[in-house]
């Protein structure tokens, strides 16, 4: 079974979602599923759950990189700031602090990134609805037609956006987790760790209610 995607849908489900910031996206939704086989209902759920977080109800379509506090930093990024002997680096939190450089920091040599000073983890920091990241996805996309390594701010338009949401979904497979509604391996197949599961663990939930589907 396959369900028309509307805003009316998604926000009997998420509540916080606005017209005025969704429609863009919301219009090519449909032809986005299609052409990337996103097909079966339980798979629109996972896909839908896991970009509406991602991009905050279509309100933000690239990566923050401004963290005001330390212990902000702590949390989302642990394992970057621990000295070997597993003590926080102090003076590394505080050089990050409040500076867009954290992700040229955190994503250096990593994703088809350079080394720190190269500013490839904060050129290629997370945008469309998806979140795509690192230089070595950019490259990925740009077989596409658009040279996104060289323009990777045109992520944030919508057609573009879209499209390498479905990319993304499609080519590492997802669709197959999802489709066996395997929450906790979908989102580490879309965030590559479990940032962010509770939130769309409960997505997934009211979508599902939205959708019809009978929960197991």
């Amino acid at each position: 079974m396959t369900t028309l995607i509307t805003f009316g849908l998604l926000s009997s489900a998420l509540p916080a979602l606005k017209e005025g910031a969704s429609a863009p996206y919301l219009k090519l939704i449909n032809g986005v599923c299609a052409d990337f086989d996103i097909v079966a209902d339980v798979d629109k759920v996972h896909f839908l759950a896991n970009i509406t977080h991602e991009c905050a109800d279509f309100n933000s379509m690239q990566e923050g990189a401004i963290y005001s506090s330390p212990d902000q930093i702590k949390k989302i990024f642990p394992r970057y700031f621990k000295k070997p002997d597993g003590t926080w680096d102090e003076a590394l939190v505080t050089k990050y602090t409040r500076n867009r450089e954290i992700l040229s920091y955190v994503y250096a040599n990593r994703m088809g990134n350079g080394p720190v000073e190269s500013g490839d983890g904060y050129r290629y920091r997370g945008r469309c609805p998806i979140m795509a990241t690192g230089k070595k996805l950019y490259t990925e996309l740009s077989a596409s037609g658009h040279d996104y390594v060289s323009d990777p701010d045109s992520l944030t338009n919508p057609v573009h956006g879209m499209n390498a949401a479905g990319y993304f979904w499609k080519s590492r497979k997802i669709s197959v987790l999802a489709s066996q509604d395997k929450l906790r391996e979908t989102r580490i197949a879309v965030n590559g760790g479990t940032i962010g599961l509770p939130d769309v663990e409960d997505r997934v939930r009211r979508l599902k209610v939205a959708f019809g589907i009978t929960p197991k």
